[in-house]
């Protein structure tokens, strides 16, 4: 008899709020910084045109290096959400960051969180999503049991 086994592991995916508090947490800081840098530079009203350029050339890097090494910025440290791929459950390739990092340049992906499946284009495109990091390990989640459903086979049939 062969056996199969079939595993209904599936991590939850991040609630909204947590998803929006890691954002703010990790937009808030660069976006002051970026004004500052801004004004330094270009004094007066000038300065509202370049600060979401500068924003953008500090929070594109920072994104695909901490989501590149860490799976995770500081925001995601905070409220324990990490990002996986969504077909195997592990670790993104550097091409899906990179796809993540380039999807959020998208006008209006915020937008895609109000459908009925909220959703990112920047998780959506590059097949990823974000999850708790209690939802990867079934054995400290309450909500997330591991189902193994067995499957023996004859292998005369």
């Amino acid at each position: 008899m062969e056996e199969i086994h079939l595993m209904n592991n599936k991590p939850l995916k991040a609630e909204w709020w947590r998803r929006l508090f890691g954002y703010v947490i990790d937009t808030f800081p660069i976006l002051i910084f970026s004004m500052f840098i801004a004004s330094e530079i270009s004094p007066g009203e000038s300065f509202k045109d370049i600060y979401p350029t500068i924003f953008m050339f500090i929070f594109l890097p920072y994104v695909l290096y901490f989501e590149g090494v860490f799976n995770r910025t500081f925001g995601k440290f905070i409220t324990e959400t990490i990002i996986i791929d969504r077909r195997t459950f592990k670790k993104p390739s550097f091409e899906q960051i990179v796809g993540r990092m380039l999807s959020r340049l998208i006008p209006f992906d915020a937008l895609s969180f109000l459908s009925s499946r909220p959703r990112g284009r920047h998780d959506s495109i590059p097949n990823t999503m974000v999850t708790t990091t209690r939802s990867l390990n079934p054995y400290k989640s309450k909500k997330n049991k591991e189902v193994i459903l067995v499957i023996k086979k004859d292998q005369n049939a």
